[in-house]
């Protein structure tokens, strides 16, 4: 139980990165090998470990896989914008009367990132490892363009630094209340369900910002690199 502790703090640390950390300090290639990477794990942790694990809990898997995809999709949807590094500043400039939509639709994406970490341990600790740095790289580029949101809203330092506490006890409370749960009868479930949303997540990162961006090729080789990852360590693990 130690190791998905340890996962979710710094994966809730990572959250925090936007508040202390200027978009200045990193460049946008730097931030985009991060969405690359992390997306590419992501697609690969649904695909190869967590679709094979869910035949254990039968028919109901596909649902529960298809309800975390659409689940993700109808956040994305009704957001006003999910910020993303690698598209223009106006991407990221909402009204502050729509800035709502946008933090809670996040707030509510980070929660099932705590689950995806806690509920992927159920696997080994190997899946958990790799699923845990799938989304912190998720998180770092998410936590500067919710700072740049919460500029452009004309947010005061206090009410920033609230935002990132909710989003970052988001991730940890998505993650306590699974194990306030009986996590050994409900893991499989919650880990389908977050499976589902990681695809979403991995492909809605990686489609979008290599059409954007001038060094597909980067971009690619990131992905693969990343996807790549989770491949290896299940078979080097056993």
């Amino acid at each position: 139980m130690f190791i998905p502790i340890i996962a979710v703090f710094i994966a809730v640390a990572a959250s925090f990165i936007g508040s202390i950390i200027s978009r200045k300090v990193l460049s946008k290639n730097t931030i985009q090998i991060f969405i690359w990477l992390g997306a590419g794990i992501m697609t690969s942790i649904s695909l190869t470990e967590i679709l094979p694990e869910s035949s254990s809990i039968g028919e109901i898997a596909g649902i529960l896989f298809f309800l975390g995809f659409c689940t993700v999709f109808l956040l994305d949807y009704f957001q006003c914008a999910h910020p993303h590094e690698g598209h223009d500043d106006a991407h990221n400039h909402v009204h502050a009367k729509k800035s709502i939509w946008n933090f809670g639709g996040l707030y509510i994406h980070t929660f099932f990132d705590g689950v995806a970490i806690v509920s992927s341990f159920a696997i080994s600790n190997t899946v958990g490892v790799m699923v845990a740095i799938g989304v912190i790289l998720h998180q770092i580029p998410i936590s500067l363009s919710l700072a740049a949101i919460a500029q452009h809203s004309h947010f005061t330092k206090k009410q920033t630094l609230g935002l990132f506490v909710l989003f970052g006890g988001s991730l940890g409370l998505g993650a306590v209340i699974l194990n306030l749960l009986s996590l050994d009868r409900y893991a499989p479930y919650f880990l389908v369900f977050a499976g589902g949303a990681m695809l979403y997540i991995g492909a809605s990162d990686l489609l979008p910002e290599l059409r954007h961006h001038s060094k597909k090729a980067l971009g690619v080789i990131g992905f693969f690199i990343g996807g790549s990852l989770p491949i290896l360590s299940h078979f080097l693990g056993g």
